[in-house]
């Protein structure tokens, strides 16, 4: 590998990954909104609770990266009830995640320890508070799709849940983002 390519930096998110069965649950509805508009920017990955939002990182310094986040420990599994759709117009439709105690403690510690551990911000996120869901269609949405989706989600009904035993550092492969390294199952 040359100097160049070893320091050219990679994309990387933590999330909660969605376990078997309910990942091909969200993957047909995220193709249901694809037969719907022609939405696909939801299906380059695999249906996830974000915590940490998408960053760049060199090449020849992944091993640090993974090494410190195995480090991490979660203080216990999480409880993650999903229930029904919401939206965050004008181009976001999203399963919503019932908030709890756990979950918000979890994801604060979490942002703290990638803060002081890996120098790493969500800093277009700072301002606001932590909304987990599970997206279904974003960003290649125009108004008109979204307001057709909407009509047609925001009458659905969607309820499963799950427990959640640690988070999933995922990598994007110049085409759409893949599982790479889990860490943080509680001791």
């Amino acid at each position: 590998m040359t100097e160049a390519s070893s320091s050219t930096p990679e994309k990387f998110f933590a999330a909660i990954v969605v376990p078997e069965p309910i990942q091909e649950q969200i993957q047909q509805l995220k193709r249901d909104c694809q037969d719907l508009t022609g939405t696909r920017a939801a299906l380059r990955s695999p249906s996830h609770i974000t915590f940490h939002m998408p960053f760049h990182w060199r090449a020849d310094r992944v091993s640090h990266l993974t090494n410190t986040l195995r480090s991490w420990k979660m203080t216990a599994p999480i409880r993650i009830g999903l229930r029904g759709f919401g939206c965050f117009p004008p181009r976001v439709v999203f399963i919503q995640v019932e908030e709890s105690k756990e979950l918000i403690e979890t994801h604060r510690l979490f942002t703290r320890f990638c803060r002081t551990s890996l120098g790493l911000l969500n800093a277009h996120y700072k301002d606001q508070p932590f909304h987990p869901h599970v997206t279904i269609a974003f960003r290649d949405l125009n108004k008109s799709e979204f307001n057709l989706l909407w009509a047609d989600f925001g009458q659905r009904t969607f309820e499963s849940e799950f427990v959640a035993t640690h988070l999933t550092l995922l990598r994007h492969n110049s085409k759409e983002w893949k599982p790479f390294q889990d860490f943080g199952a509680p001791s």
